[in-house]
């Protein structure tokens, strides 16, 4: 069975109705697909709540709109730290981040130094990857699978030397719904 990933677009336009709609259509996914939504942008002229539901769980409940602006849910983002020399121990993604309504899903961390370092990476102060070693400018991907890191935890990358370092990470910032 091969597997054969798409990346396509859906959406509504100038709905007035108020009624749920289905941007997806109404009998999608198939049973033999699963859909991952990279990101869901919405935006009115008026201040209503949006709830979304999956598979009639309630994914988001009540997201109140501001007028006008475009609300996202999820976000790709990139973080990066270049030539480092410190040595010390980098908070690439920000010292209070992610933040404890957020949960970063790590695609990729793309390393190079000038030097032979190894690497370790920590996540929630659990060493995630161990002395990962590096060739001397040579970029090296840390990851085989992603790597998720919790809100309101720290995530760290530290070069066991002092040579010029670059850090570069990919990453799914998801936004969790805050209620108050």
């Amino acid at each position: 069975m091969a597997v054969v990933n798409q990346y396509k677009f859906a959406g509504i336009d100038n709905d007035t109705t108020g009624n749920a709609l289905t941007p997806l259509g109404t009998d999608n996914p198939l049973v033999s697909e699963t859909y991952v939504i990279k990101s869901i942008l919405v935006t009115s002229a008026g201040t209503p709540s949006v709830t979304i539901t999956n598979n009639s769980i309630t994914a988001i409940k009540s997201a109140a709109l501001t007028a006008n602006v475009t609300t996202v849910v999820n976000q790709y983002r990139f973080a990066g730290i270049d030539n480092d020399t410190t040595g010390n121990a980098l908070t690439p993604l920000g010292i209070d981040n992610p933040l404890i309504s957020e949960t970063y899903i790590i695609k990729s961390i793309l390393v190079t130094s000038a030097g032979t370092p190894s690497v370790t990476v920590t996540n929630n102060s659990i060493t995630a990857i161990k002395s990962a070693a590096l060739t001397a400018n040579v970029t090296t991907e840390l990851l085989t699978q992603p790597l998720i890191v919790e809100g309101g935890t720290p995530f760290k990358i530290q070069s066991s030397n002092a040579s010029s370092f670059d850090v570069a990470i990919s990453y799914l910032n998801i936004k969790k719904e805050v209620t108050q």
